[in-house]
């Protein structure tokens, strides 16, 4: 059994190395199959099928000058027949054509076109990459289809002049559709904001949070009642978990009735009495 030190073990680790770096190539990850390449070229650790690896992949990450040199080792190195030697030939030919060695360039060309045999080929090694070489056969080009006979130009058809607009008339009166919510006038709004203060009064001393709300649609109804809310809640005595809606509501009705001072400090007691109702009275007005 081979020891972790063993010339046979060392192989086979060079070997799973190159493997691993051929599926990346293989795959498409090219910066991370070129790292690996040139790790082990960095330790002479490339066969010669991983110094065709290594040019292929510097060509496709844009080194066209490292590529023609390990594609150059990698023809010296032996034969280059089969699509391995084509691969070979085609990246030599880019190589030269990309510095002007256009001799070298067409000599690559030639011994490339064998093993190519038609552009089809060419192209699937290109993969995208533009040619640089002068190729034996002509770039695909598709075809645009041909556009279709275009038709005939219709006749003219007259237009029309448009109607002269109507002479105006008195402006009507809009329509009322059924059902429908009507804006309710001033004086509605005075007079329901007096009931609701009536009936937010008389839920006082059953029902203070039910007041509290009723009170509060009294003030958005009218703010002309709001000295008639503060009346009301000076005279209320809730308990004092009930008492954090109606000190809101008298900040509120502070508020309306211009009382801007006191509105502030009402609103602290309500806000101290939300935190800590346990620990606060009800705040009372300063008539």
């Amino acid at each position: 059994m081979s020891g972790p030190g063993t010339p046979e073990r060392a192989a086979n680790e060079r070997g799973a190395d190159l493997r691993v770096a051929r599926l990346h190539l293989r795959g498409g990850t090219h910066a991370l199959a070129r790292a690996e390449l040139e790790a082990l070229a960095g330790r002479d650790d490339l066969d010669r099928a991983g110094i065709l690896d290594l040019a292929e992949v510097r060509w496709r990450t844009g080194d066209l000058a490292g590529a023609g040199v390990a594609a150059a080792a990698w023809l010296e190195d032996g034969e280059d027949a089969g699509a391995p030697g084509a691969l070979a030939h085609v990246i030599s030919a880019e190589a030269a054509a990309a510095r002007g060695a256009l001799d070298a360039a067409a000599a690559h060309v030639e011994a490339a076109a064998a093993g190519l045999g038609d552009r089809a080929t060419l192209d699937a090694i290109l993969a995208g990459i533009a040619a640089r070489a002068a190729w034996p056969w002509e770039e695909t080009v598709v075809a645009a289809p041909a556009p279709a006979p275009s038709a005939p130009w219709p006749a003219p058809v007259a237009v029309p002049s448009p109607p002269a607009p109507p002479e105006p008339g008195p402006a009507a009166t809009p329509a009322v559709t059924a059902g429908a919510p009507l804006s309710p006038s001033a004086a509605e709004l005075v007079a329901a904001g007096a009931q609701l203060v009536a009936a937010g009064a008389a839920l006082l001393g059953e029902a203070p949070e039910r007041a509290a709300i009723v009170l509060a649609l009294a003030l958005r109804a009218d703010r002309g009642v709001a000295e008639t809310v503060l009346a009301a809640l000076g005279a209320a005595e809730p308990e004092p978990a009930q008492a954090v809606a109606l000190a809101f509501v008298r900040a509120e009705a502070l508020r309306a009735a211009g009382r801007h001072d006191e509105a502030r400090i009402a609103y602290a007691s309500a806000e101290r009495l939300a935190l800590a109702p346990a620990e606060a009275g009800t705040p009372r007005s300063p008539q």
